[in-house]
């Protein structure tokens, strides 16, 4: 039986205009959905204001690059060559 991945792609600016990025326990929280339902998640746009007051996030983001299920991309092209690159 195959299993099927589905992928959610949510843009940073949504999520900076609320002032804040995987800053709170909640969107911790929120963000091990994918992992555990086997979904991928893509935050797609520059996160560098939040990256240079976090270095937890900036761990977050290192880390969950390098996994399946959650991807910080900065462009839709970058995207592109990160999906180029599993298949």
């Amino acid at each position: 039986m195959s299993q099927k991945s589905s992928a959610s792609s949510r843009p940073s600016s949504r999520e900076a205009d609320e002032g804040a990025l995987f800053l709170t326990g909640q969107n911790r929280h929120q963000a091990s959905k994918p992992t555990d339902y086997r979904l991928q998640l893509i935050i797609d746009g520059v996160i560098t204001r939040f990256t240079e007051v976090s270095e937890s996030l900036v761990a977050f983001v290192a880390e969950s690059n390098r996994g399946r299920h959650i991807w910080f991309v900065s462009n839709r092209l970058s995207l592109q060559d990160r999906i180029a690159t599993i298949h």
